[in-house]
């Protein structure tokens, strides 16, 4: 049996720096990039307010507080973050970032 027409996944297409997040259906549904420093956190919030979706990995530095960076610049927008946790110990700082917490964590 095939999926429902109502169950999508992510596909991510990692050949540019900012790579497009897109649904099994090829719409797209928003960005995701990895955060070394200061430019690539920038590349990342300027996704915000203009995707449904933001994801980023920060795990080589500090992700609480790219998380904490993004989800303030998220607040009414619409936009929903999302954030790799590559530890158990990354979860509780990311599920309770500005005491609202990332939309979903990525686990690795």
């Amino acid at each position: 049996a095939g999926a429902a027409d109502d169950e999508r996944f992510f596909v991510a297409d990692a050949s540019e720096p900012v790579a497009r997040l897109r649904f099994s259906d090829e719409s797209i549904a928003g960005g995701s990039t990895i955060v070394t420093g200061d430019a690539s956190q920038s590349a990342a919030i300027a996704l915000v307010g203009s995707v449904a979706w933001c994801h980023v990995d920060a795990t080589s530095g500090q992700p609480c507080i790219v998380a904490e960076n993004l989800l303030a610049k998220a607040d009414g927008t619409g936009t929903l973050i999302a954030c790799t946790a590559r530890t158990a110990a990354d979860c509780p700082g990311l599920a309770f970032a500005l005491n609202r917490g990332v939309d979903a964590l990525v686990l690795d």
